[in-house]
């Protein structure tokens, strides 16, 4: 429940750090890496769940075209999170992808599932939509995106060298 809570938090404050500084923040640009490091917190149903549950609140209250980002992330999520607890650091055989670029790469993935969520074409847009897509809106997110998700891994990281997210249960059977 405590960590419902804190996930709760911590977007709701991204959520209203971007609202405020609507000039200056892009959308997204803090919600997307803190629902990632949600997704990746503990491998389970319940972070899932939250973070699916999230992004749809946030989909709910500001309407894009599609609802991309909630329906698509938690699949990108299945393919790149590991399921097993002893596997949390190691490379998975699928990806071949560090755990610290998770939490990077999901962001990556969200930023630009929301931009083209946003695109509202009748037929496929040409290479010079598409760059300006990315040049505009897509790179303004990522700018701030990216680095706040490094920062985010590495508190991940930090918080299992120091023991904050081991369940109590295992804790346990040790003792």
């Amino acid at each position: 429940m405590k960590s419902v809570l804190a996930a709760v938090i911590c977007a709701w404050l991204a959520v209203m750090l971007e609202v405020s500084g609507t000039g200056l923040i892009p959308r997204g640009a803090l919600f997307l890496p803190v629902i990632c490091a949600v997704f990746t917190w503990q491998p389970g149903a319940r972070p899932l769940l939250i973070g699916g549950v999230l992004l749809l609140l946030d989909w709910i209250a500001r309407p894009t075209l599609l609802p991309a980002v909630p329906l698509l992330l938690p699949f990108a999520v299945l393919l790149i999170v590991p399921h097993d607890a002893r596997r949390r650091y190691e490379v998975r055989r699928i990806l071949r992808l560090p755990t610290p670029l998770h939490i990077p790469l999901l962001t990556v993935i969200a930023a630009g599932l929301q931009c083209l969520a946003g695109v509202s074409y009748p037929v496929l847009p040409n290479s010079e939509e598409l760059r300006l897509l990315v040049s505009h809106s897509l790179l303004p997110m990522l700018l701030m995106a990216l680095p706040f998700s490094a920062v985010l891994a590495l508190l991940v990281r930090l918080a299992e060298e120091t023991g904050l997210r081991r369940p109590f249960l295992s804790e346990l059977q040790r003792i």
